[in-house]
């Protein structure tokens, strides 16, 4: 790692060059508070994960869109998924 966060590795005949961030510009992650906790039924997440997993893309380019968005608000669980295709109304 050099001064301008570059991190380089070399393997035989592969080169990489990964730029990265300085430690004091990433935030920290918020403190989760002990008191709030939720208890779900398995069978309810499980068939939700089902219900929503087949829309999660497997292109490894698009990391952030590799798996789904649970939201737990106002004593309801939502789950989100896409492969981020666009596909035309008719």
């Amino acid at each position: 790692m050099d001064e301008k966060n570059h991190c380089t590795i070399q393997s035989g005949s592969s080169f990489y060059k990964i730029h990265g961030l300085s430690a004091d510009v990433i935030s920290t992650p918020p403190q989760i508070k002990e008191d709030k906790k939720a208890v779900l039924p398995q069978d309810t997440v499980r068939s939700m994960m089902r219900k929503t997993s087949f829309a999660i893309s497997t292109d490894e380019s698009r990391y952030v869109l590799n798996g789904i968005f649970l939201s737990l608000k106002d004593h309801k669980m939502t789950m989100v998924a896409t492969d981020g295709v666009v596909w035309p109304c008719r």
